[in-house]
């Protein structure tokens, strides 16, 4: 019985880390390649044809953010990368805007990757696109949001254009065989002893 307390302890020493990547990336379901698909991401507002993305437009309500979004696990140094480009359909005083963001769910920590608003870009202009990048810091469960909204009206809907995403996992290094042996091998040793003096 000690002898499969040792081996199961060893199991556990040399386990990794689940990771659930994020999945459909490139918002194309196998439906159409000319519109966007959203399996696996969670949709709040009206999404539109885009052959190299998400084109995401602003209608949900004066203020209210139209958003996809995606959960998953991340180890630490994990990388999740995009370009966006935010087009204004407005003009000021009615400052649209939009974002990406990615927020760290057991902290609830949220950090601002990409925004643009029509204050920035000028009364229907756009902004280039612009490529954006994180590096995840400690593993958990994470959330990557796009979103854009109006502001003073709930027509003259702007837009948020995501593509190019790409999530490339840490390089993690693998343990050095002999140590994982030896150390197995003193834990072995140990049991038997224990083992013995029972």
């Amino acid at each position: 019985m000690n002898m499969k307390l040792v081996i199961a302890i060893c199991g556990l020493l040399t386990a990794g880390i689940a990771n659930a990547d994020p999945v459909n990336l490139d918002f194309q379901d196998g439906a159409s390649i000319d519109y966007a698909g959203l399996n696996g991401w969670n949709t709040n507002g009206g999404t539109g044809p885009s052959v190299a993305g998400l084109d995401l437009f602003a209608g949900c309500g004066a203020e209210t953010p139209c958003t996809v979004d995606q959960q998953f696990t991340a180890a630490a140094g994990d990388v999740l990368s995009g370009y966006a480009q935010f087009i204004a359909h407005d003009s000021l005083p009615n400052n649209d805007w939009s974002f990406v963001t990615i927020e760290n769910m057991a902290t609830l920590i949220t950090t601002t990757l990409f925004s643009s608003d029509v204050q920035t870009v000028g009364d229907n202009g756009s902004s280039a696109l612009t490529p954006w990048s994180t590096t995840i810091a400690t593993v958990g469960n994470y959330s990557i949001q796009f979103g854009v909204a109006n502001n003073g009206d709930n027509y003259m809907n702007s837009e948020l254009q995501v593509s190019g995403l790409s999530y490339t996992p840490a390089v993690t290094a693998v343990p050095v065989p002999a140590a994982v042996w030896l150390f197995a091998s003193g834990l072995i040793g140990l049991g038997a002893t224990l083992r013995k003096k029972a």
